[in-house]
């Protein structure tokens, strides 16, 4: 078999979680996972809930997987806030979403640091620093560059 990026990925992510749904085989036999996203299919979130939820339905669960877009994922959180709380729903959100909306946004439906507890970290995103191609960075240190030309290196 060959191993593909999809594949580790796959295998990565559900790793991760798995373990952090520790009910008995029988207990979890038949279940059904509601997974709200609040981002629309085909982006970052709904390509890792959906490897997640691969896994998911090879532990026993049957996983139902609702794309709640809209408010920056604030409406799947809320909803998912509004389920019985037997831990059969869950919300994907990407972690920023938790600790940037309080600051942002004055009229939060929702405490993210007492409602919400994280129960796994299925992906990282991290924030590249691209430069030009004409310019290889053997060439210039950017930070040297950034402070000579501060119009073309904005943060």
């Amino acid at each position: 078999m060959t191993i593909t990026r999809r594949r580790a990925l796959r295998a990565l992510v559900t790793a991760s979680v798995l373990p952090t749904l520790s009910a008995p085989a029988s207990a979890q036999a038949g279940k059904t996972l509601r997974v709200l996203l609040g981002y629309p299919p085909g982006g970052a979130v709904d390509v890792v809930a959906r490897a997640v939820s691969e896994g998911l339905r090879g532990g026993g669960y049957t996983v139902v997987i609702e794309n709640r877009t809209g408010a920056s994922g604030r409406l799947a959180t809320e909803q998912m806030l509004a389920a019985p709380p037997d831990g059969s729903t869950l919300v994907f959100m990407p972690g920023g979403n938790a600790t940037i909306f309080p600051h942002v946004y004055s009229k939060l439906k929702y405490d993210p640091f007492s409602d919400l507890v994280p129960i796994a970290l299925p992906g990282s995103n991290l924030p590249t620093c691209p430069i030009e191609a004409a310019r290889p960075p053997s060439s210039m240190c950017w930070p040297a560059r950034c402070r000579r030309w501060p119009p073309r290196c904005l943060f």
